[in-house]
C-alpha cells in the first residue's frame, strides 16, 4: 500500500461512528503534518477532503487536527479558507485560533438556507427520523436561547434540518454493523453517526442565519456553536484513551459466587498496583468495565475510603460523594484548579472519601462520549491550597499541590470481545492512583481504617441477542497492608 492509499484509509476513519477511533485519528493526522516526510501528502489529502465535504460539521472535524499540530503550518489561512467547501462559524474560528488571526465573516454568513417560506411546517415523518439528541437536547436548548434573546431560531433550525435532510443522503452502510445491541446498551449509550453530523450542520447553519439576519455578533455565534466542537478548547490536548494497563488483573467471574469473585479481584488489584508502582501509589478509585463478552458484562466502581471500623456502613452511601468541577487557570489552557461543587450534600461523617467525580463542564463531543465515566480526582478540602490538574504526555491527568504530585487519573479503552461482536465500540475506563506520600500527610482520625468499597453492575444472558438481566452487587475490603505502610510513613491513627 503506497502513501496515498494509506492516507486515504486514515482519513476514512473519521467517518466511523466510534469517538475513540476519530480522536486517535486526529492525533495521527497531526503527527503526519508535523513530519517533514509526510506533511505535503497529508496537506494534499486534507485540502481535497475539505473541498468535497458535504456537511459543515464534517469540515469542522477535518480541521480539528490542526489544533494539535506543533510545528508551523505549511499552508496559509487564506489557502485553508478557500479550500473549505462548507464554511461555518466554527471552521473560521478554528482557522483563526490556529493562525492567530481575527475571524473573517463573509463566507460563513451565507452558509444557510435563507428565510423560512410561508406555510412551512415539519412533516411528521421528518420529525420522527430526528434523533433523541435533537428532540431531548438541541431543541430545548434552542428554545431557551430563543426566549432569552427574543429570536426565532428554533423554527430556523427545524427548517435547516428539513432542507439538509432533503439534499444529503445519510449513508448507513457500515454504521449498521456497529449498531446492534451497542446502540441500546444500558451502560455505554448511543453511537455518534452521520445523523449527528446532520443536526450539527443545521445548528451551524442556524448560527449563520442569525449572524446575517438577526444581528448576532460573530463572537456570540462562536459561543453559540462551541458546544458542538469535536474536542474541547481546554481538553483538546488530552491524549486519546490507551490500552488496558498492565496492572489491571483479569477478573475470573463465577456466576455461582459473584461477590467472592469481585472481592478477590479488588484485593488482587490493590496488590498489583502496589507491585507495579514499587509501593509509591495506592488505588484511589477504579471505575471500569472488567469483563466484556457477548453474554456477560461486568462494570465495577471501587473507591478508597477511611472508615470507622466499629460501625457497619452502607457501601452504596459511599458513592453519593461530592462532585468536583474545574476552573481553567488564566495562564494556561492545560491546567485546571479543582473546586468542590457547592450544591452537593456532604459525605457521611462515618467515613471519609478522598476522591470526587471530576465534572469537566467543558465542551467537546468526542471527549464527552469517550469519557462517559468522568475521571475521579482528589477531592479539594477547605483552608488548603487547591489541587491543580494538568494534562499529561500519556493518557492521564496529573494532579498536584504546588510542586508535589498527589495523584494521577488514567483512562483507557476496554474493547469488546470477540473483536467482531456487532456492538464493538468505545468503553472508556478510569482509575485514580493516589501518591502514598500524599495520603500520609492527610489529617485522618486515629480510629479510621483504609478500606476499598466496591459496587458492581453485572449484565448477563444465556444466549446472544437475548435481553440482558441486570444485577447490582456491593462489598468492601479492609487494606491492612496499606494501614501498616502509612504508619511507616508517619501517618497518625
Amino acid at each position: 500500500m503506497d502513501q496515498t492509499q494509506t492516507l486515504k484509509l486514515l482519513f476514512a476513519r473519521l467517518g466511523l461512528p466510534l469517538p475513540t477511533v476519530r480522536w486517535w485519528t486526529y492525533w495521527q493526522i497531526a503527527s503526519l503534518l508535523d513530519d517533514n516526510e509526510t506533511t505535503e501528502a497529508t496537506w494534499t489529502e486534507l485540502l481535497t477532503r475539505l473541498c468535497r465535504a458535504e456537511l459543515e460539521s464534517e469540515a469542522v472535524e477535518l480541521l480539528t487536527p490542526l489544533l494539535l499540530v506543533k510545528r508551523r503550518l505549511g499552508k496559509s489561512a487564506a489557502e485553508m479558507r478557500t479550500a473549505i467547501g462548507k464554511p461555518s462559524v466554527l471552521s473560521d474560528h478554528i482557522i483563526s485560533q490556529v493562525y492567530r488571526q481575527p475571524m473573517t465573516v463573509p463566507a460563513w454568513l451565507s452558509a444557510h438556507s435563507g428565510h423560512i417560506p410561508a406555510g412551512f411546517g415539519v412533516a411528521k415523518e421528518d420529525r420522527d427520523r430526528w434523533s433523541s439528541r435533537v428532540k431531548i437536547g438541541v431543541l430545548p436548548l434552542l428554545a431557551k436561547l430563543s426566549e432569552r434573546k427574543d429570536v426565532g431560531i428554533v423554527d430556523q433550525f427545524e427548517y435547516e434540518m428539513v432542507m439538509l435532510g432533503s439534499r444529503y443522503n445519510v449513508h448507513h452502510g457500515y454504521h449498521g454493523y456497529f449498531a446492534g445491541g451497542y446502540r441500546h446498551n444500558k451502560i455505554t449509550g448511543p453511537l455518534d453517526s452521520q445523523d449527528d453530523h446532520l443536526w450539527r450542520s443545521a445548528f451551524l447553519r442556524t448560527a449563520a442565519y442569525a449572524g446575517r439576519h438577526l444581528d448576532m455578533a460573530p463572537d456570540l455565534a462562536v459561543l453559540f456553536c462551541e458546544q458542538i466542537m469535536p474536542l474541547s478548547k481546554w481538553l483538546g490536548k488530552m491524549r486519546p484513551p490507551s490500552c488496558v494497563p498492565t496492572w489491571l488483573s483479569r477478573l475470573e467471574f463465577r456466576a455461582e459466587a459473584p461477590e467472592e469473585s469481585l472481592d478477590g479481584f479488588v484485593s488482587t488489584l490493590a496488590k498489583s498496583i502496589n507491585d507495579e508502582t514499587h509501593g509509591s501509589e495506592v488505588l484511589g478509585v477504579l471505575d471500569a468495565r472488567v469483563v466484556s463478552t457477548s453474554r456477560l458484562e461486568v462494570e465495577i466502581r471501587a473507591i478508597l475510603v477511611f472508615a470507622d471500623s466499629k460501625e457497619a456502613i452502607d457501601v452504596e452511601e459511599a458513592f453519593s460523594n461530592l462532585e468536583v468541577s474545574v476552573l481553567p487557570k488564566e495562564s494556561s489552557a492545560d491546567e485546571f484548579v479543582l473546586a468542590s461543587s457547592d450544591d452537593k450534600p456532604s459525605p457521611d461523617q462515618r467515613f471519609q472519601t478522598l476522591a470526587g467525580k471530576l465534572f469537566l463542564g467543558l465542551d467537546g463531543y468526542l471527549q464527552t462520549e469517550i469519557l462517559m465515566r468522568p475521571p475521579w480526582v482528589p477531592r479539594p478540602t477547605e483552608n488548603k491550597e487547591k489541587p491543580v490538574c494538568r494534562i499529561g504526555e500519556r493518557p492521564e491527568l496529573l494532579l498536584s499541590i504546588g510542586d508535589k504530585p498527589i495523584a494521577r487519573s488514567l483512562y483507557w479503552n476496554y474493547e469488546w470481545e470477540p473483536i467482531r461482536d456487532v456492538r464493538v465500540g468505545p468503553s472508556v475506563c478510569t482509575a485514580t492512583l493516589f501518591s502514598k506520600e500524599y495520603l500520609s500527610h492527610l489529617d485522618l482520625t486515629r480510629d479510621r481504617m483504609p478500606k476499598i468499597f466496591w459496587a458492581a453492575t453485572v449484565l448477563s444472558r444465556d444466549e446472544d441477542y437475548q435481553d440482558f438481566s441486570e444485577k447490582r452487587l456491593f462489598g468492601s475490603s479492609t487494606l491492612v497492608a496499606l494501614k501498616s505502610s502509612l504508619d511507616g510513613l508517619g501517618m497518625l491513627y
